[in-house]
């Protein structure tokens, strides 16, 4: 479990309280995400399934209120994480998925990319707040890197 200020952030493999389930109902959440599911809405195999498939931390101020994804990147050199992150809209605008992002980094010890819609402005404050750079800039998207944390 990692506390911030304001968050606890802790490790999920299932959906026990169906609160991943609401989280995921938003479909523009998912969209904007790129978060996709076979069925809409979710069904609990499909949620269970996903949540024991990568790294899921749920990010939560007594109800939860966004995730946090990591898995391994499959054909990194060196071995790397990829980080993908949703919260729910109300609590957009806030700071809170900069101060959860850094609340992970502090227990993370690889290299880390995430990417970016060009336009996604609020999550590439979030990558540029806790030390991310741009690697790589394709149509549409931009990739980020953070070298892995050698003090942590």
């Amino acid at each position: 479990m990692i506390k911030t200020k304001r968050l606890v952030i802790k490790s999920l493999t299932a959906d026990n309280d169906g609160q991943v389930a609401k989280l995921v109902s938003d479909s523009q959440l998912l969209a904007a995400a790129h978060l996709t599911f076979s069925t809409y809405p979710v069904t609990s195999f499909e949620l269970n399934l996903f949540l024991q498939s990568v790294h899921v931390y749920g990010i939560y101020q007594q109800q939860l209120i966004g995730l946090l994804l990591l898995d391994w990147v499959a054909d990194a050199d060196p071995p790397a994480l990829e980080l993908g992150y949703l919260l729910c809209r109300q609590m957009w605008g806030k700071g809170i998925m900069t101060e959860a992002v850094a609340g992970l980094l502090q227990t993370v010890h690889a290299p880390i990319i995430a990417t970016t819609d060009d336009n996604n402005y609020r999550s590439q404050h979030v990558l540029q707040k806790n030390g991310f750079t741009i690697a790589s800039h394709a149509t549409g998207q931009i990739v980020w890197h953070k070298s892995a944390c050698t003090v942590c």
